[in-house]
């Protein structure tokens, strides 16, 4: 039988501080940290936001991942059958890809198998693990797009339909992905919201208050939909009232030549590439605000937004396209624009850089520590699993 290594267990999720190994106890209590069960989709790259999705960081976690993931001793790595997929099939919890040999798997005591999403073809795999071992099957949920195409064609609708039925439990970041749940035949009474949650120690203020420098900051995938063509034009726009203004630009993606280019050509672009999770907390302090300029497509739209949540966490006002489940997420009182829309960006970049968007951080920073810190949220996990799932 295949097993991890559990001599030296890493407790917590991936990029997490803590390194602490607790062995669950035999008996079933609300007290003693549970033995999760992680399948991850079968593709060679997996979530990179583990961590927060699942916000248990005492937990003994056993990750299912492919076989390309660094060796880990919590993981047990997997071959997985794939077929292509249209898009970036390593990437996404809808390529179609199988893990070969879970029947050999052996991942000690367990309180529930975990996956990731209805129409993940590993989230049928887990289902059939989960009667294996005969405990509760919980599925996270991020999707909000009722309409979605993909979930309208097979395999994907047979997945979801089974997954919906057969699963024991349904975790959702947003309330919109909770209403796509019971949309898609999942028990509402079985539906619950439980924000992600992030760590609110490595994520803080830079110390004496927001940099005087008027640095704009984007940290996100360099793709179409996530707006970073109308985040440079609105910072172009804004110059022309702070001719000082900047802009730093860190991810990757299929767009990532042209803003390349984009920076030869402006002085005022600071392109960092691709920044590790661990010098995130630094680069959002070199920041006075931050921007995000999603739109909507028939497949996808903004379903929580890490990258706003830890710039909140940091002290900054964000600016923001109303996309998806972004007003679930991101306060009021910062500047939400319409999609698509530069001038209401650019003035968003105006107002936040300048002395509203102090008060505004302040109040950014309060609303993360009451919402998204990742041990409150780890709590309701907890409370909502030991009286409503694992009994």
């Amino acid at each position: 039988m295949i097993r991890p290594d559990m001599r030296e267990p890493r407790m917590s999720p991936p990029e997490s501080t803590s390194e602490a190994a607790v062995e669950p106890r035999a008996s079933a209590d609300g007290d003693r940290p549970y033995g999760v069960l992680i399948c991850l989709a079968a593709a060679k790259i997996s979530e990179p936001r583990l961590a927060c999705y699942l916000q248990m960081p005492d937990a003994r976690m056993v990750i299912v991942g492919h076989e390309s993931r660094p060796p880990a001793d919590n993981l047990v790595r997997f071959p997985a059958w794939r077929v292509p997929y249209f898009g970036a099939p390593e990437r996404w919890t809808a390529a179609l890809g199988w893990f070969r040999g879970l029947n050999e798997l052996d991942p000690g005591p367990i309180d529930c198998v975990l996956s990731l999403e209805l129409l993940n073809p590993t989230s049928g795999q887990a289902s059939r693990l989960a009667k294996r071992f005969d405990v509760p099957h919980v599925v996270t949920i991020a999707e909000i797009l009722p309409d979605n195409p993909v979930y309208r064609f097979p395999p994907w609708a047979q997945i979801s339909r089974l997954v919906s039925r057969s699963a024991d439990a349904f975790v959702c970041s947003v309330e919109l992905a909770r209403q796509f749940a019971i949309g898609k035949g999942c028990p509402p009474d079985r539906c619950v919201v439980i924000n992600p949650g992030i760590d609110l120690q490595r994520f803080t203020p830079r110390l004496g208050g927001r940099t005087n420098e008027p640095v704009v900051l984007f940290v996100g995938e360099l793709r179409p939909d996530k707006g970073i063509r109308y985040v440079i034009n609105a910072v172009k726009s804004a110059r022309r009232r702070i001719p000082e203004l900047r802009l730093i630009i860190a991810g990757d993606g299929p767009l990532r030549g042209e803003v390349e280019e984009q920076a030869r050509e402006g002085s005022f672009i600071d392109y960092r590439g691709k920044i590790a999770h661990s010098e995130l907390p630094a680069l959002y302090r070199e920041a006075r605000c931050f921007i995000l300029a999603p739109y909507s497509r028939r497949s996808w739209a903004e379903q929580f937004g890490f990258a706003s949540i830890e710039a909140m966490a940091s002290g900054l006002p964000v600016v923001i396209t109303d996309c998806g489940a972004v007003r679930e997420v991101v306060p009021a009182w910062n500047p939400i624009c319409g999609e698509h829309d530069v001038v209401a960006l650019a003035a968003g970049i105006v107002a936040a850089v300048g002395d509203a968007g102090e008060e505004w951080g302040l109040r950014n920073r309060e609303y993360a520590e009451e919402r998204f810190e990742i041990g409150k949220q780890a709590a309701k996990l907890r409370t909502w699993l030991h009286e409503e799932v694992i009994r």
